[in-house]
């Protein structure tokens, strides 16, 4: 796991296209090269993430590609790669008037015929080839001092680099989905810290009070349905599907029963298409309905009683407590 505290930038662009405004956020690269952006307040949600199959790269100014991402997130560097070019050609402009000026000079020297004013008109060029030269000679110096200047605060910084579109990134990294168009490119302004860590193989996460605890807990206490119920089994199989638990009541009649963590009217459905089945077997008939659930909406509850079905509210703390060490065979 790689952890990015930084200063950046984002743009993502595929199936839809979005970008990010420069801020504090932590990004983190997974093992299989997942990236994912976060905030610090608002959803616990990515703002923004590609996740595996992906490919990731990162390049940084020396890059062939620099440029062209710098495009692609409308920053200013690639104007400012523009107008360089620019400038190196008025220089070459300028180098050539001066060799032209210097050949004039010598045609006058080597030529003693010509007259006073030839002489001076050379002797005018030549002090204004060799103004043209200390002029660009005194550029260059400045142009070196601030070079060099430049690259004193750059190390002062320790290479981090303020978010204006004026400077330059100190990174970007791009990722993109092996599969599909999707792109993510994001512009590292600066880096707080970049660290990684070896989390290991995770043992995955347990979960407490899911259906599966339900039935199991309800099944070996099937009682809570009505003194004198018996087991049948559970996962009871139909075409349709298995019925949570299939019982026997006091009275010797079939019960199926349904199990919801947070009971709704999809459940109720489920349930009724489970009796409409079961009560069509001469071998089960006539089978009743219970719908159980830890919470059961009103329209769930309504629904349920038209039908005919009983509703069962489920304690799960309480079932826990009285969870029965018996050896039961499903």
């Amino acid at each position: 796991m790689r952890i990015i505290v930084t200063e950046c930038s984002a743009r993502y662009s595929g199936r839809l296209n979005a970008s990010l405004p420069t801020a504090r956020r932590v990004i983190l690269v997974k093992a299989d090269q997942s990236c994912l952006i976060f905030s610090e307040l608002g959803s616990y949600k990515p703002l923004n993430w590609m996740v595996a199959p992906c490919t990731l790269r990162e390049f940084g100014p020396d890059s062939p590609r620099f440029a062209s991402a710098c495009l692609d997130m409308e920053i200013g560097y690639a104007d400012d790669l523009v107008h360089e070019e620019e400038d190196e050609d008025d220089n070459e402009d300028k180098n050539e008037n001066n060799n032209n000026d210097e050949n004039g000079i010598n045609e006058g020297i080597e030529n003693p015929d010509n007259d006073d004013a030839g002489i001076g008109a050379a002797s005018t060029m030549e002090d204004e080839a060799e103004t043209n030269e200390t002029d660009e000679t005194d550029g260059l110096d400045k142009a070196d001092e601030s070079d060099e200047t430049e690259e004193t605060d750059k190390s002062q910084e320790t290479g981090t680099m303020s978010a204006d579109l004026n400077q330059v990134p100190q990174e970007f990294i791009h990722v993109s989905a092996d599969k599909g168009p999707d792109t993510l490119l994001i512009a590292l302004w600066r880096i707080f810290s970049d660290q990684e860590f070896d989390l290991g193989q995770d043992p995955g996460l347990t979960k407490d009070g899911v259906e599966d605890h339900l039935q199991r807990f309800l099944a070996e206490q099937i009682e809570r349905i009505g003194p004198g119920s018996r087991l049948v089994r559970r996962e009871f199989p139909t075409p349709i599907g298995p019925v949570d638990i299939m019982a026997v009541d006091a009275e010797g009649a079939h019960v199926a029963i349904e199990i919801k963590r947070h009971g709704g009217i999809d459940g109720v459905e489920q349930l009724t298409r489970y009796v409409e089945l079961l009560n069509r077997d001469s071998t089960l008939t006539p089978v009743r309905g219970i719908f159980a659930a830890q919470t059961i909406t009103p329209q769930a509850r309504t629904l349920a009683e038209d039908r005919g079905f009983e509703c069962l509210v489920l304690d799960y703390e309480d079932m826990k407590e009285q969870d029965s060490d018996e050896i039961m065979l499903f």
